[in-house]
């Protein structure tokens, strides 16, 4: 499945944010507290399942995970995209990343022994995982938007490894509940309302 991929980013994607001192976006308070508790929440579930030990789990404006498998230790960045819904990824082409998220786990990467890295992509419920290890982004796909801030834009290939989880019984609720959130970016709005989406309730953000 995903072992030797992992990585994890809790990151908000698909509206523009006003740029912080590093370069990357200021933090929206709403939009944090729906995005990170839902990956904290299913990740955790799914580490414990799959029996991994959790070495971090802390906001610190690092790497939001660390575990160990199998005696490797894996920084992880987290992402919710907010944009992909309760729908099969390939109606997605592309995920996008901070330059200086990559930039971190890289440095874990280059420093220390048994360390691999990457990023964890998830869908809005969450129960669809795209998982890609860092060392398959390319310097080709970093780009720059009209607000200054880095970023990659990575297509969805090979490299991407994608699955679902059954251990999450939840559907996406992001037009009932959520919707204020959505409008502020068309790409999140795009797939909302097709019929490929699966509504319906959470269970982790709304019970």
């Amino acid at each position: 499945m995903m072992v030797g991929i992992i990585g994890i980013v809790v990151s908000i994607v698909g509206v523009d944010m006003t740029l912080n001192k590093n370069g990357r976006r200021q933090i929206v308070k709403d939009e944090y507290d729906l995005f990170d508790n839902k990956a904290r929440t299913s990740w955790e579930f799914i580490c414990n399942y799959m029996n991994w030990e959790i070495v971090k789990n802390k906001e610190d404006y690092f790497e939001d995970y660390v575990c160990k498998i199998k005696g490797i230790y894996y920084p992880m960045e987290l992402q919710v995209a907010a944009y992909w819904h309760n729908h099969s990824l390939d109606k997605l082409s592309n995920f996008y990343i901070s330059k200086s998220k990559i930039d971190l786990l890289r440095e874990y990467v280059d420093q220390y022994i048994n360390v691999e890295a990457g990023c964890v992509f998830m869908n809005c419920v969450p129960n669809k995982f795209a998982t890609i290890n860092i060392k398959y982004i390319e310097d080709g796909y970093l780009q720059q938007n009209d607000k200054g801030e880095l970023y990659y834009k990575i297509p969805i290939n090979k490299n991407v490894n994608y699955f679902t989880s059954g251990l999450i019984d939840g559907k996406c609720d992001c037009l009932e509940n959520h919707l204020e959130i959505m409008k502020r970016s068309k790409g999140r709005m795009r797939h909302l309302e097709k019929d490929y989406n699966i509504r319906g309730f959470n269970g982790i953000c709304c019970r």
